[in-house]
């Protein structure tokens, strides 16, 4: 990341930033238009929400990707994204190894839908 301004400046994504619009989608859009300034913390989970391989994503933008945010879904449940690590369909060991393989830094826990905040800790 840059450090010409003395902060990094990280867009996280949602499911929706990959819909597909005019042959391409926001996320890629975003990507393309920017320059190392605005990095990514991509989240893992709400990626493969949106049919998008994580993996690929991060061997992609890795270089753009200092932090990941860790989640898990049910690509096939439209009433909860989120679900405690390693219940969903997300391939986490493969991500993190991605991550890792891509130099990121930090990965961020995050699971805003859980009912029991620190038994999911």
């Amino acid at each position: 990341m840059s450090d010409r301004v003395g902060f990094d400046l990280l867009c996280h994504n949602h499911a929706f930033e990959f819909r597909e619009v005019g042959g391409t989608t926001a996320f890629r859009r975003l990507a393309e238009r920017t320059d190392e300034a605005v990095g990514f913390e991509s989240d893992i989970g709400l990626a493969t929400k949106a049919g998008r391989d994580p993996v690929s994503l991060l061997c992609e933008y890795g270089d753009r990707i200092p932090a990941v945010h860790v989640t898990d879904t049910f690509v096939d449940s439209p009433e909860r994204d989120l679900v405690e690590l390693g219940e969903g369909d997300v391939a986490l060991a493969r991500c993190v190894e991605a991550a890792r393989d891509a130099g990121v830094e930090w990965f961020v826990f995050e699971h805003g839908q859980s009912t029991d905040q620190l038994g999911s800790l």
